[in-house]
């Protein structure tokens, strides 16, 4: 998902309000209802960006595909997976705010652009001015902030913006600003080489340590990587946060049970947890099966493809 898909999205929802004024209660479509948990509505600035990668068919770049409408936990979550930013915000951030000074999130929205100390935005729950209210003001609107008010921001692994050809082509990950070395941007981190080019489709040892990159060029984080002879030994290999190689192996296994993802150094395997494989959203179940089919995770469904995929 690219990030102007998601803000193209978010700007044909300003303007919307809640109906009746003041009760918390919003239609972003025809098919998705109102702010209320046991019958008690709730401010719905988070559930707006949820709501958004969820019409976007993203709903996996929203806190591993789970739902919250408590900004500090978006938040918390953020930094823990090595996404949390704190300057030079980009298009798709979704933005944390506080406007008294505090350190706690209270209010979020999506970055439409910096210049300076102001950012634009697009937010939920929010007023079409400074006269109204700045966290809870009952609309979607196009707001200019400034920097000061802003904690930080997740920045979502969104897919580049123009397509990967040669090495040597323009794109988001090879762009003449691109400098030799680490670079980054609102899609994730790349590789140039000295020569201009960058890494993509392969491996790379960089300062000693092991790198995947994908086919346009970012790399890859806190996901399994199938490897080379993937369907004659069924390797998968894992890169943590930072995109570093654990130096472990892993592979599928099954029973008459299902299927489950094992060390081959170890009898480790992933329970009650989320895992990325290639790019794609799997969960594993209090056991270490695969789940297919529709469940319900911490108090949401979802499906899943025969394959055990989330199914988009």
């Amino acid at each position: 998902m690219k990030a102007s898909t998601i803000i193209t999205k978010a700007q044909s929802y300003i303007g919307t309000k809640e109906s009746p004024a003041n009760s918390n209660n919003v239609i972003f479509n025809t098919h998705y209802y109102g702010r209320s948990v046991s019958g008690s509505a709730y401010p719905w600035c988070m559930v707006f960006v949820w709501d958004i990668f969820r019409l976007c068919n993203a709903s996996n770049l929203f806190y591993n595909g789970q739902k919250t409408a408590y900004c500090p936990t978006l938040m918390s979550w953020a930094k823990s997976k090595g996404k949390f930013v704190t300057k030079n915000y980009k298009p798709g951030d979704v933005l944390f705010f506080n406007f008294s000074g505090g350190s706690e999130a209270k209010h979020t929205g999506f970055c439409v652009s910096q210049s300076g100390s102001n950012v634009t935005t697009i937010e939920g729950n929010t007023s079409a001015d400074s006269s109204g209210s700045q966290s809870n003001g009952g609309m979607v609107a196009k707001r200019t902030r400034k920097t000061s008010v802003i904690l930080g921001a997740y920045r979502p692994s969104y897919e580049a913006e123009s397509t990967s050809g040669s090495s040597s082509s323009s794109s988001s990950s090879s762009s003449s600003s691109s400098k030799t070395g680490w670079n980054n941007d609102s899609n994730g981190w790349w590789y140039v080489k000295s020569d201009g080019s960058y890494y993509k489709s392969c491996w790379a040892k960089i300062d000693g340590k092991d790198y995947y990159f994908w086919d346009d060029g970012y790399m890859a984080s806190d996901e399994y990587i199938k490897s080379s002879n993937y369907k004659t030994d069924g390797k998968l290999y894992y890169v943590d946060s930072k995109g570093v190689w654990n130096n472990k192996s892993y592979k599928w296994n099954n029973n008459d049970n299902g299927w489950w993802i094992e060390g081959i150094d170890s009898e480790w395997y992933p329970k009650s947890s989320w895992a990325k494989i290639d790019r794609k959203w799997y969960y594993f179940d209090a056991k270490g099966y695969m789940v297919t089919g529709t469940k319900t995770i911490d108090g949401k469904k979802y499906t899943f493809n025969s394959d055990g995929s989330l199914k988009s």
